[in-house]
């Protein structure tokens, strides 16, 4: 039995060697066979064992191997990776070679495309378009899987990176560079491998956005990263330039679609070295070219953009990303996102910040293609309901022809730039708000009288109005000849606030204003108002007025409540009305208008229907009461007498009290000779003592009796020790009266020589009368305008001996045929 078997075996054997002797493809061969028999390709093995890529390698069919000899290897960098050698599911032989490019690529399988470029004539393969790495050994073939291996040069390295082969090409790229190295590369490249982009030269960019769009594009002035519609515009660009899919070589003609879902018309000629998109051709060196997920054609025309463009990609692109930015804080970016607003921006590389309102006053309400004078509404409106916060602009008057000036001091030299609707103008520095009503005025315009005028009446801060003021203001040397002496106050002619508030209405007018309209001036007066314009001035014609007050063009001054005319020469309306504060100016006290407004909240309102006692300016002098005394507020109460005591004071009746605001103080009057009335504390020893204070003159303004008195009534002489016999005994004796009258004369005279005169001659030294309208307006402490060049009837005083009449002051103003007989 075992004998047949061992035969039967023996005989299986010689059979299968008999046919495996008969098979030319024994032995069997995998690629790593060929590998390992050709001693030029060792490296390249050594490379696949040591990274554990032979069973890979062995597991594969159906792909082309391009295997690099030994001497490929001399500069090796980077990683090894096989599948940089590998064309998968193609196995491509030499005779398979066509003139012009063939691209190879598996977005599943391969990294990156590998490109074959073969040159007929010179019977060469170059690879990925290196013409130093060709094709040495053609179609090695092993005969036990469906491959071929190819001998090639060099190294397959790693492509290089999109930004790093623009910028190794000698081609004008930079705005492209520019664009992809705002970190989009990584977004928009890497996502997924396999992208072609379309790339248009400098060349492109340059002929389709000007100066400021490009800076836009390419993000010039770096403050664009986070900005959403910048980056939209980028992802639309890079987008349109896109294709999904890696495209090139002489294998593909159709439509695609771009990133932005664009079909585009792809051609190739000279067998796929130049790519036509659209009609447009690439550029034939720059195409096919390879990076790290796809390829580049490069052109020198193209018209894929859909970039559009509005006033604030226009900010970004004049480096005022700041101004957006402020824009979008305040919440109004709209205004410079809608193409068909018409506006007009100015803008300036400075800026400290912006209020919402500060931001508005950048814009006009309508277009100026080229500049031109004029006073134009802005955008800032705040609660006005006619009309927003002008600005003028006006023509610089240096003879340039290029150069305008907003609100006289802001300059614009820029030509403008213009998008949609909308025209942008660079100044030199930033445009601001009009200031406060004294803050807007020029000194030079010699103002300084009107405004110290102003200031004595508080006029000089409006209440806020939903129409805003104008303000015909005397300057220059408009009160010459018009000057408020003694006499005029006195005869209540031309009173100042009646004058000074029939200048200023609730309404705009501009110089450009004309035609009829209907105001109101501060007197609250209704006022109709025709505006006409010759050559270069205006003429207003004022019904309270009685003859026009003319204005030259473009004089305007802006302030933030309005607008104030500078006027040449002064009109005076045709009635006054009187307030109180004419009186204390008609009594020689304009100290007093300041003591009381500084305790306005307590006192005006207990002026109604009362009265007040107002000391001559010398007479305060000497008592040192001035607006920083302590004691100030208790002192006016003093001298305010209340509503239900105030006809006691008008008839004088001896022993009748009179109440003033200052707790438990009253006051009594008395007359003397029935032509002097004197006022003394009630309760106290006035009469006797000579705490007593004589009534000069008086007046009433605005339900307010105002007594104008030789001194005042001093806090001390509330404390005065209770010592009736002696001055009793004393005033009892003629000849002692006389004495003492005598001695207290010479005391007066010594105390006058040794305090009064250096002290008038400290008061001097401070100047009060300024020659010309032109000495600039000077402070003399907060809130406080120092008198620029009026004569203060507070310097007047007065002398008064029991028994005789009023002696005039150097001035000359009083006499005593000034006092009243009456109380």
């Amino acid at each position: 039995m075992r004998g047949p078997l061992i035969l039967q075996f023996i005989i299986s054997l010689l059979a299968i060697c008999q046919v495996i002797v008969g098979n030319e493809d024994f032995p069997f061969k995998y690629v790593i066979d060929i590998l390992s028999e050709n001693v030029e390709f060792s490296t390249f093995l050594r490379l696949i064992q040591r990274n554990g890529y032979v069973d890979y390698l062995n597991s594969l069919t159906n792909f082309t191997l391009l295997a690099p000899i030994n001497s490929g290897f001399i500069e090796s960098k980077g990683q090894f990776d096989l599948k940089r050698y590998i064309i998968f599911d193609q196995v491509i032989k030499s005779d398979e070679f066509e003139d012009g490019i063939k691209m190879e690529y598996l977005k599943d399988k391969m990294p990156y495309p590998i490109v074959f470029d073969y040159d007929s004539e010179k019977k060469i393969m170059m690879i990925n378009g290196d013409e130093e790495n060709v094709i040495l050994e053609k179609d090695l073939v092993p005969n036990f899987q469906n491959s071929v291996i190819h001998g090639i040069s060099r190294e397959i390295n790693k492509p290089m990176r999109l930004v790093e082969i623009l910028k190794s090409l000698d081609i004008n790229n930079e705005i492209m560079i520019a664009i992809l190295m705002k970190r989009l590369e990584q977004q928009h490249m890497s996502e997924t491998n396999g992208r072609t982009l379309l790339i248009p030269v400098d060349e492109v960019f340059s002929r389709q956005f000007n100066e400021i769009e490009l800076n836009y594009l390419i993000d010039k002035y770096t403050r664009l990263d986070k900005n959403q519609r910048w980056q939209r515009d980028i992802s639309k660009l890079i987008g349109s330039i896109t294709i999904g899919d890696v495209i090139g070589g002489r294998d593909f003609e159709g439509k695609v679609k771009n990133l932005n879902n664009d079909e585009l018309k792809l051609e190739n000629q000279g067998n796929g070295t130049v790519m036509i998109v659209d009609g447009h051709d690439s550029v034939s060196k720059y195409s096919n070219l390879l990076f790290d997920t796809g390829l580049i054609h490069f052109f020198n025309e193209y018209e894929g953009f859909d970039i559009t463009f509005d006033a604030e990609k226009y900010l970004h692109g004049l480096n005022s990303s700041r101004f957006v930015e402020e824009l979008y804080f305040r919440g109004v970016e709209s205004i410079v996102q809608d193409p068909e607003l018409e506006q007009t921006i100015f803008i300036s590389y400075q800026n400290n910040g912006y209020s919402k309102a500060s931001l508005m006053y950048h814009f006009l309400g309508q277009r100026l293609e080229t500049l031109r004078e004029g006073i134009f509404e802005s955008k800032h409106c705040g609660k006005r309901e006619t009309e927003c916060q002008r600005l003028k602009i006006t023509k610089s008057k240096d003879n340039n022809d290029n150069e305008y000036r907003i609100n006289d001091q802001f300059v614009v030299r820029d030509k403008g730039y213009h998008i949609g609707k909308s025209s942008i103008y660079l100044m030199t520095n930033d445009l601001q708000l009009p200031s406060e009503f004294v803050s807007s005025i020029n000194p030079l315009y010699g103002c300084s009288k009107s405004i110290y005028l102003l200031n004595e009446l508080n006029l000089l801060n409006f209440p806020s109005n939903d129409r805003g003021y104008t303000i015909f203001l005397p300057c220059f040397d408009s009160w010459k000849g018009y000057e408020l002496n003694l006499e005029y106050l006195q005869t209540h002619q031309a009173k100042l606030a009646q004058v000074m508030k029939s200048m200023i209405f609730e309404d705009l007018m501009y110089s450009d204003t004309q035609g009829q309209l209907t105001s109101t001036d501060l007197n609250g007066a209704q006022v109709n108002v025709n505006a006409t314009r010759q050559n270069d001035k205006v003429h207003f014609q004022i019904d309270t007025f009685h003859k026009n007050i003319s204005i030259e063009t473009y004089d305007d001054i802006l302030f933030n409540q309005g607008v104030i005319h500078p006027v040449r020469q002064l009109v005076l309306p045709h009635a006054t009305n009187t307030t109180i504060y004419d009186l204390f100016d008609a009594a020689g006290t304009p100290e007093m208008i300041e003591f009381l407004e500084k305790f306005s909240h307590s006192l005006l309102p207990e002026l109604h229907n009362g009265a007040i006692l107002v000391p001559t300016a010398t007479s305060l002098l000497f008592e040192g009461i001035d607006i920083n005394s302590t004691s100030l507020e208790e002192f006016l109460k003093m001298h305010v007498i209340v509503e239900n005591a105030t006809q006691n004071l008008l008839s004088c009746i001896p022993g009748t009290p009179l109440t003033t605001l200052k707790s438990g103080v009253q006051l009594e009057c008395r007359r003397r000779n029935s032509e002097f009335c004197f006022i003394g504390i009630s309760g106290h020893e006035t009469w006797t003592s000579g705490h007593e204070v004589r009534i000069l003159r008086r007046g009433h303004a605005q339900g307010t009796w105002v007594f104008l008195v030789d001194r005042p009534l001093s806090l001390r002489w509330l404390h005065v020790p209770q010592s009736r016999w002696p001055l009793q005994f004393l005033w009892s004796s003629p000849v002692m009266m006389w004495i003492t009258g005598l001695g207290v004369a010479a005391a007066c005279a010594g105390a006058v020589t040794w305090c009064v005169l250096p002290m008038s001659k400290r008061h001097v030294d401070t100047p009060r009368h300024v020659h010309g309208e032109q000495q600039p307006l000077l402070t003399s402490g907060p809130g406080q305008i120092q008198n620029p060049d009026l004569i203060s009837s507070s310097e007047i005083g007065y002398a008064v001996s029991p028994g005789q009449g009023l002696a005039a002051n150097s001035h000359g103003a009083i006499t005593s045929a000034d006092v009243s007989e009456s109380c």
